[in-house]
């Protein structure tokens, strides 16, 4: 739900949580409001945290110590867990609080928010959509992805530009925050349906709800697959609620277009991207540009960090990659993208499940999504916003062996490695050549790796 709450009567907010691109672009608008603003953050990057200690801004870690009866409002982020002791605090002293998502709902308003959410390729179809827009008229309002994702060409994961009327946002599923997010897009885009999140949504039904929730409210404009029966159903229902919309499957004017012949997008390899250019140009074309020019911008589009990325070679001359892939079908689709990028290599898989109750959760559909993989390495499972409990569904050893069970083979390796991951590069220089290509897939602190401070 939308909090009702007026900026302009506060004098005092504490934000927990820092990093996050959506942090940043709420920070900024709060700190040009002339509001006192204090922000901490256990995680944060020097890079992030050297403007705001100058701007007497950013306090440190999270503390006690931060929190005040003199504070009139707290932002905390979607993943806050129940015992950050500044969020404990807040609650003591019955400060009021609210979720980062609705506050940067609360800014939203001031745009013609064009709103991307879906189960895979949010990130890809937000830059590319961003990309086109910065391309066709000017660099517009946006916000996308986590600490570290960037739009290549552009550098940024969050943007603001006070002349552009656009804010352009990746508006993510997870406990329905799109719904705080964005409250009333301009344009949304779904990108696909498929369950996940599953530590909170409970069935495919429910999942499907959410996102209806969120797309009834649209003001002007869908643009989404029927690819399959939940995004099927998600479309007609929405056709029926809100017979006034737009509603655009993905591609139906681009095919009409270009007659299927399909363009060279040398930045948007594999049927995947292929699927989130689709999306980007019909909100090309519903923005007024020229599909000519929407064309032009896709094909020298840059890319963006952390989706098939080439990172460097190793020396013995095999490609290193590393991608963001972290549920099964990203990461079927990126060892789709490495076959058609890379023909005639065979594929090492460094790959960092993330979560242990996703990979329980789905560890027969992510078993499956490792066919095109010719061997598997797994160091270990990263884990954010888990229980105890969750902590304890599986374990990294289990996997392996379920994954060496599945294909009746020695497919996978647990290499138990942390930190800076030499102990797992050097088996990987020691099982591949020149003929192989190694792609890292991570959403956590393996796909942060820098070739250059491995120790091999």
């Amino acid at each position: 739900m939308q909090k009702d709450f007026n900026i302009q009567k506060i004098s005092r907010i504490h934000m927990i949580g820092f990093s996050s691109p959506f942090s940043q672009f709420v920070a900024h608008k709060l700190y040009e409001s002339g509001v006192k603003l204090t922000a901490s953050d256990n995680l944060i990057s020097e890079e992030i945290s050297k403007e705001w200690i100058e701007k007497k801004v950013f306090l440190g870690k999270n503390s006690t110590d931060n929190i005040s009866q003199e504070i009139d409002l707290v932002i905390y982020p979607n993943g806050v867990l129940p015992d950050n002791p500044e969020y404990s605090k807040a609650i003591k002293l019955n400060i009021e609080m609210v979720s980062l998502p609705n506050v940067v709902g609360y800014f939203s308003k001031e745009y013609k928010t064009i709103a991307i959410a879906g189960t895979h390729g949010k990130s890809t179809t937000t830059a590319l959509i961003t990309w086109i827009i910065s391309q066709c008229d000017q660099t517009p309002n946006f916000i996308f992805g986590d600490a570290n994702d960037r739009i290549l060409g552009i550098n940024k994961n969050f943007n603001l530009n006070p002349k552009s009327p656009y804010l352009v946002m990746e508006a993510c599923e997870y406990k329905e925050q799109f719904l705080g997010r964005a409250p009333k897009p301009f344009i949304s885009v779904v990108t696909h349906i498929d369950l996940d999140h599953t530590d909170y949504f409970t069935s495919q039904q429910m999942y499907n709800e959410a996102f209806i929730k969120f797309l009834r409210n649209t003001q002007k404009a869908i643009v989404m697959p029927k690819e399959n029966e939940n995004e099927k159903y998600v479309f007609e229902k929405i056709k029926t609620i809100r017979k006034d919309l737009q509603m655009i499957e993905s591609g139906q004017n681009l095919h009409l277009l270009l007659k299927n012949d399909k363009p060279n997008l040398p930045n948007l390899i594999g049927e995947r991207n292929f699927k989130n250019f689709e999306k980007a140009f019909e909100v090309g074309l519903l923005l007024g540009f020229d599909q000519t020019e929407i064309l032009e911008a896709c094909k020298n589009f840059p890319g963006l960090r952390f989706r098939f990325e080439y990172i460097g070679m190793l020396p013995n001359f095999a490609k290193v990659y590393r991608d963001y892939a972290h549920n099964p079908e990203k990461l079927k689709s990126l060892l789709s993208t490495a076959k058609t990028a890379c023909p005639g290599k065979k594929i090492l898989l460094f790959w960092q499940p993330h979560n242990y109750e996703r990979t329980f959760s789905f560890q027969n559909q992510f078993i499956e999504s490792l066919q095109l993989a010719d061997f598997v390495m797994i160091p270990n499972i990263y884990s954010t916003r888990e229980t105890e409990q969750q902590q304890k569904l599986i374990t990294a050893s289990e996997f392996v062996n379920k994954i060496n069970l599945h294909y009746k083979s020695k497919k996978a390796d647990y290499t138990c490695d942390s930190d800076n991951y030499s102990r797992s590069f050097k088996s990987i220089i020691d099982k591949t050549d020149e003929n192989w290509v190694v792609v890292i897939a991570s959403a956590g602190d393996l796909v942060k790796l820098d070739l250059n401070k491995i120790n091999l």
